[in-house]
């Protein structure tokens, strides 16, 4: 038997295209070419369906791919009792457009392999989709902003699936500030999400970072890696944050973070920094802790190589000079952290007078630096 359709609706048809209900038609129309024939391939009585569809503005969705909504189908495919051969779609997933091609296999159980590309996928549309995989609530924040250029082949066993993507952004903005020529690899699975190759210009320098998230476990736990080079402290991001402390210079080395996805859960920080072109010199910097959900800090801190000259500008006492160490604790806020801790100097000198070692007790907030018991050693005397 030989049919003919035109303007048809799709959602009468739902079983005849999908079996089992695997993908679930909304709406839309199709025209299709179909033969039914039995007796083929030499079963008695088994009924054979093959053809050509094209469909105009269907909405369709799956309950097998998180709940995964698609609209405005339109496009081509062959099929036949036992698979699908998509030629060319087009479609629109929350507000981005994309073109898919593929094969999906149901004689036995629903195999998919399929393949996505588009030129203006909207950055927020892809971390709404990451927010089912992550377990995180709809009110999660996710301020992206941006169109990027993504490539996606998904494939799987029923809802069983693999997904593998490249991104690249020329430009975009996340939580209010802006980055050039993003661009990342990732993959997911049902063990978890892993991105690889991440590189952004941010601040004016560059970062680059590997990472993912472990959903394997109960509550699902992340894991990322940050190189950064030639940060400016200027800039719009890092400026509000160290402008009490760090009136210009570059920052580059390395931030590690791990933590688990859960409300009022802390995220864990292993930071060495390198802060150049400062008015406290050329120092590094060394930081482990926690970081609350509300930016609240609790840090060791290791700190080298010091300027004194540079510090006594900023206090506005400029008799001091050599180099400092320090050792203590961040609690706080960035914008007005509570520094406390011990400083050692060896060979500088006050106000004229030199001394071979010092130290002593810090305490800052607020703008406000206090020395306390400070001992000096100059020439084997202590004082």
């Amino acid at each position: 038997l030989d049919f003919t359709f035109k303007d048809a609706e799709i959602a009468h048809f739902q079983y005849y295209f999908v079996q089992d209900e695997i993908l679930k038609v909304k709406k839309g129309l199709f025209d299709s070419n179909l033969r039914l024939a039995n007796n083929l391939g030499g079963i008695p009585g088994k009924v054979n369906w093959q053809g050509k569809v094209s469909v105009k503005d269907v909405n369709l969705y799956s309950d097998f791919l998180d709940n995964l909504e698609i609209k405005q189908v339109y496009g081509s495919a062959i099929f036949n009792s036992q698979e699908i051969s998509i030629e060319s779609v087009t479609a629109i997933y929350q507000n981005s457009p994309f073109s898919l091609q593929g094969d999906l296999t149901y004689a036995d159980k629903f195999c998919y392999n399929i393949k996505v590309k588009s030129d203006n996928f909207k950055l927020s549309d892809l971390a709404e989709e990451a927010k089912k995989y992550l377990s995180l609530s709809a009110s999660a924040d996710f301020p992206l902003e941006g169109s990027s250029n993504l490539e996606i082949e998904v494939s799987g066993l029923e809802n069983n699936f693999q997904v593998n993507g490249k991104l690249s952004t020329k430009e975009g903005n996340i939580g209010g500030y802006d980055f050039l020529n993003l661009s990342a690899g990732f993959n997911y699975d049902s063990v978890g999400i892993y991105l690889k190759e991440i590189k952004a210009e941010v601040a004016g320098g560059l970062i680059k970072g590997t990472g993912g998230v472990n959903l394997s476990k109960e509550v699902p736990e992340y894991t990322f890696s940050f190189d950064f080079s030639r940060l400016d402290t200027q800039s719009d991001l890092l400026k509000p944050l160290v402008s009490n402390y760090l009136k210009s210079g570059l920052l580059s080395g390395k931030v590690d973070l791990r933590g688990i996805i859960a409300e009022g859960e802390e995220t864990n920080l292993v930071a060495k920094i390198k802060v150049e072109d400062n008015e406290l010199g050329d120092f590094l910097l060394q930081a482990e802790g926690t970081i609350t959900k509300d930016n609240y800090m609790d840090l060791k801190l290791k700190a080298e190589e010091i300027s004194l000259e540079g510090l006594g500008e900023t206090l506005n006492y400029k008799e001091i000079e050599g180099q400092a160490n320090f050792i203590g604790t961040l609690s706080g806020l960035l914008e007005n952290p509570k520094i406390k801790g011990k400083i050692e100097v060896r060979e500088g000198q006050i106000s004229g007078l030199p001394f071979n070692y010092l130290e002593g007790k810090v305490d800052y907030q607020g703008n406000i630096l206090k020395l306390e018991d400070l001992l000096f050693e100059d020439e084997g005397l202590t004082f």
